[in-house]
């Protein structure tokens, strides 16, 4: 098993909202205010590569009791909510998940992705700051990665240097 691969596995098995950045957590904080019905389908949490859209939609399949995919066809048929990661933000795509989500009485995504979707939904950025790359480095050292000290412009080349503390 690679380094990374049982870094992600370790993060995984040990990861909580204490874990969350200071942008994680105020982005947390908005998509909770806007989920539930009426509140609009689909929930965009947009954001460059490795900013930890990925981490937020872990934990928000996790503490919603839903389901995490990086494709729509794995969402099953009435699902109250669902985490898509990887979404394609065309305008195009959006009204074909829209229209699917309507006939399998999909209620809420939240849609991670690079880039705002371009329609009209509910969108927020999330960014990432050094400070947000301290507080993910110290979570990774309290389950025993290590983290070689430099500077790291995202997240995954973070995870991407971590060792295992034998």
């Amino acid at each position: 098993m690679s380094a990374f691969t049982r870094a992600i596995d370790l993060i995984k098995e040990h990861f909580n909202e204490d874990w969350l950045t200071d942008s994680q957590r105020s982005t947390l904080k908005q998509v909770q205010d806007a989920r539930g019905p009426g509140r609009g389908a689909i929930l965009n949490v947009y954001g460059d590569f490795g900013v930890g859209k990925t981490f937020l939609g872990w934990l928000l399949a996790r503490s919603w009791n839903c389901g995490y995919y990086k494709s729509f066809k794995g969402v099953p048929i009435g699902a109250e909510a669902a985490i898509l990661d990887d979404f394609e933000y065309s305008r195009e795509f959006t009204r074909r998940i829209l229209n699917q989500m309507r006939i399998q009485g999909i209620e809420q995504i939240v849609a991670l992705s690079d880039k705002r979707v371009e329609d009209d939904v509910w969108a927020i950025q999330l960014e990432l700051t050094q400070e947000d790359v301290a507080i993910a480095r110290s979570n990774l050292f309290k389950i025993d990665l290590f983290v070689p000290e430099r500077k790291y412009d995202t997240l995954w080349e973070l995870v991407r240097a971590c060792e295992v503390i034998q």
